[in-house]
């Protein structure tokens, strides 16, 4: 046989054992990569076994009296690594501008830059529209993919919804978000005298005075109320 037909023969066992050529660039190609990673998180027991953390110490451990099993387990860790590891990078290649998770955190991200930076003073009122618009997807589809999903930022982590939320008026026309409305209302009842405890028509005045915050009465009570604190009369303290 000679050196062409061998090279003839070997590219035949080669498709039928693993099949045609793929592109990897073929957004096809997207839900076969991703059933590599899959299969292989769930059928070696999920990110336990490949914990640097815990896993695979208590795979070892689980062993009890059948310590030479220790060897195959420890191949099949580094196997699964491999086989995950090999199939993000490359669904991150394929997929450079990520899915919808990634495009609303990437959107999140830039709107709330500064609260990243400064903290809830500088968080800025956000609406689903308002993301939806900006990386060209439905209100609906922006509302899915931030349910009980969170990001890990410099403040700390938050789920992505928190950062969905209305705006209250100022006095020069713009809008205050209505979470740091909630801090500087918690922040003056921390420090007010208990013998002689801040009404909600008095926080009115004193977020308009000290924070140019238009706000109703009824507002701050609301928030006051989702904040957990009781009414003036019953924080009187004799």
């Amino acid at each position: 046989m000679t050196p062409m037909e061998n090279d003839s023969l070997y590219r035949r066992m080669k498709r039928v054992l693993f099949g045609a050529p793929r592109d990897l660039f073929d957004p096809k190609i997207f839900h076969n990569i991703s059933l590599i990673a899959f299969f292989a998180w769930v059928g070696l027991g999920a990110d336990g076994i490949t914990s640097s953390c815990y896993g695979p110490e208590e795979a070892y451990l689980a062993l009890g009296q059948h310590s030479v099993l220790a060897i195959f387990v420890a191949v099949m860790t580094v196997a699964t690594i491999l086989i995950v590891s090999g199939s993000y990078s490359q669904i991150i290649e394929a997929f450079p501008s990520g899915g919808g998770g990634y495009k609303v955190a990437t959107s999140l991200v830039k709107f709330q830059r500064d609260f990243l930076e400064r903290g809830i003073t500088a968080l800025r009122p956000l609406t689903l529209k308002e993301v939806a618009e900006d990386i060209d997807m439905h209100e609906s589809t922006v509302s899915r993919v931030t349910t009980n999903k969170y990001i890990q930022t410099p403040q700390g982590l938050f789920e992505l919804k928190y950062f969905f939320h209305r705006g209250v008026p100022d006095t020069q026309g713009g809008t205050v978000s209505s979470l740091k409305v909630k801090d500087l209302i918690h922040k003056l009842l921390t420090v007010e005298d208990d013998g002689r405890p801040l009404s909600d028509q008095r926080i009115v005045e004193l977020l308009r005075r000290e924070h140019a915050i238009e706000i109703a009465r009824r507002t701050v009570a609301k928030y006051r109320g989702q904040l957990k604190i009781p009414s003036s009369s019953r924080r009187k303290r004799y």
